[in-house]
């Protein structure tokens, strides 16, 4: 199994668990899901023996905006030597090793907590935007041309710095009457 899941995020806090992306259920056997972990991103993958493996890297603060991504990457020639990899901000922050296979599912996908096993102080809590689940791994220079600042982002830059000067120049022009 190769996929990929991608966002971008603004957390405004951060407890132990922040959840992203679940395709979780109930248990006992789990797919996987993109979290923040003790402000760290973390891809745990369920494989279909039951077992998870956890890849986690990278600091994650509040009030900053991130590029986050989440990518299993099955070796056909030897299974084994499958590899889950973080990437924060385009940068790989961490790197491990599963055995090429994953758990299923009937259940739902959960954005923010999950869809089977909601839990109020597990749940994202923030902003999140263009998120996007891959049935294949991105590549790493796919992933950096992804990560690259969206024009948007820095038109509403723009746009709050033209409203903080505005907003001088009206104290500006209060406090010359």
């Amino acid at each position: 199994p190769n996929y990929s899941i991608e966002a971008w995020i603004h957390p405004t806090e951060l407890g132990t668990w922040n959840r992203l992306v679940l395709h979780w259920g109930s248990g006992p056997i789990y797919a996987y899901h993109l979290a923040i972990h003790n402000g760290t991103l973390s891809l745990c993958h369920g494989q279909a023996d039951g077992k998870y493996i956890f890849c986690e890297g990278g600091m994650i603060a509040t009030g900053q905006l991130k590029h986050i991504v989440g990518v299993a990457r099955r070796n056909e020639e030897d299974p084994a030597q499958s590899t889950l990899t973080v990437y924060l901000n385009g940068r790989p922050t961490g790197t491990a090793r599963f055995d090429g296979t994953v758990g299923t599912l009937e259940d739902g996908l959960g954005i923010g907590d999950s869809p089977d096993i909601p839990s109020a102080g597990s749940r994202f809590r923030g902003y999140v935007d263009e998120i996007a689940i891959w049935n294949r791994a991105l590549s790493a220079e796919e992933i950096q041309a992804h990560c690259r600042v969206p024009e948007r982002i820095e038109a509403l830059r723009q746009s709050e710095l033209a409203r903080k000067r505005l907003q001088q120049e009206r104290i500006k022009a209060e406090l010359a009457q």
